[in-house]
């Protein structure tokens, strides 16, 4: 199981215009999700199995966030490497192109540098928490993560 909890930026409606307040993870939301699975797992069996055996937690930019620096770097020419792989996959379709980009980011660029690269730029994103599990078969605690995060939204307007 891999779970990808987006964190949501708000919008507050005022007037005629609009505020966002963009909203990121820092290292005490991994801490504290670690804090709840370990309190699932303490109310639902008496071994001394931790959050941190069965799962790895991280955050990570959200796909906006390395779409932005990609185009950020491409427009710039900033990444000769990033270049290279965007002329050399000129045959691919658009959505496989951007994927390899895209990778090519994540592989080469930390989270961190990523998120200073849209600060410097006075871009905004949201990141995403990622909740891996280690074991190969889903458990009832997975389970019960998938439903504490899981959202849905409708727009009915």
């Amino acid at each position: 199981m891999e779970l990808r909890i987006k964190l949501h930026s708000f919008v507050d409606v005022i007037t005629n215009s609009s505020t966002v307040i963009y909203t990121q993870v820092n290292g005490s939301g991994v801490q504290m999700i670690r804090d709840l699975i370990n309190e699932i797992i303490s109310n639902v069996t008496t071994t001394s199995i931790t959050a941190d055996d069965l799962y790895d937690i991280s955050i990570v930019p959200s796909e906006d966030a390395v779409e932005m620096v990609t185009d950020m770097l491409l427009a710039d020419n900033e990444d000769e490497g990033l270049a290279e792989v965007y002329e050399s996959s000129s045959e691919l379709s658009w959505s496989e192109k951007s994927r390899l980009c895209s990778q090519y980011v994540l592989d080469k660029y930390s989270p961190e540098d990523i998120s200073e690269m849209l600060w410097n730029a006075d871009r905004y994103y949201s990141d995403e928490l990622v909740i891996k599990t280690k074991h190969g078969q889903e458990s009832k605690i997975d389970g019960i993560l998938r439903n504490l995060f899981h959202a849905d939204a409708a727009f009915d307007g």
